[in-house]
């Protein structure tokens, strides 16, 4: 009997090293090592569990109720986390960035916004290179569009007509020469102080206004708030 048990010791404990060793690694792979305790918890009651249950230690309903509070404490402990994330993972929700392949300048089913009618304003010839932050990508995207010989300028290279980056590398292309017009933020005293060390005149010309729209969820009971509130959520 006893070498009957230890053999189901070595057999689950041998189990129980290959699936956490699998799923470690499954973890890690995913970006979420923090699900790590679950993924070994889980698997480890199971097993203890088939052990006790082969040594009929099952035999009494304290043993079983304690063995299953034991068991489900330690579940809820190490998969909270997991579990929130993976809710909070499938939420419906609305993109940071615009997604440059969207608004492809020689996609012809892209989402950039066109005219009724013809542009007024047609280039031709050496074409202004451009650059700027992610957020007015759409907008200079539906410029090129109508104002640019039809063609692809959204290559996304560093010698493509068109980028899309993070408003300090378009500044910093602009200063040097790499660019020759940006859709940015205005800059900022350092970007000021840069083009002046390098002996380049900036002009901003203001074509939007930014504004903060927020979202909540439809069951979210705050209808309306003031901006006294607004500003007091976001200063702590």
């Amino acid at each position: 009997m006893i070498g009957i048990a230890l053999f189901f010791v070595v057999f689950a404990v041998c189990c129980l090293s290959i699936f956490t060793i699998f799923a470690v690694l499954l973890l890690l792979m995913n970006g979420t090592p923090y699900a790590i305790p679950f993924a070994m918890t889980a698997p480890a009651f199971v097993a203890v569990g088939l052990i006790l249950l082969l040594n009929r230690y099952f035999t009494r309903w304290d043993r079983i109720l304690w063995f299953l509070g034991i068991s489900a404490a330690s579940l809820l402990i190490t998969g909270f986390v997991p579990v929130q994330d993976f809710y909070k993972g499938n939420l419906p929700t609305a993109a940071e960035e615009a997604d440059p392949l969207l608004y492809e300048t020689s996609n012809p089913f892209a989402e950039t916004v066109q005219l009724d009618s013809g542009s007024s304003l047609r280039l031709d010839g050496t074409l202004p290179k451009l650059d700027g932050a992610p957020a007015y990508f759409p907008m200079y995207a539906a410029f090129v569009r109508a104002v640019y010989p039809e063609g692809d300028y959204t290559k996304f290279s560093g010698d493509s007509t068109v980028l899309y980056e993070h408003p300090r590398y378009a500044y910093h292309r602009l200063i040097t020469g790499e660019r020759d017009i940006i859709f940015a933020p205005p800059p900022t005293e350092q970007q000021l102080k840069k083009a002046e060390q390098a002996g380049v005149a900036l002009t901003c010309t203001p074509i939007v206004k930014e504004a903060f729209v927020f979202y909540v969820h439809h069951r979210n009971p705050v209808d309306s708030l003031s901006e006294a509130e607004i500003r007091s959520v976001y200063s702590g």
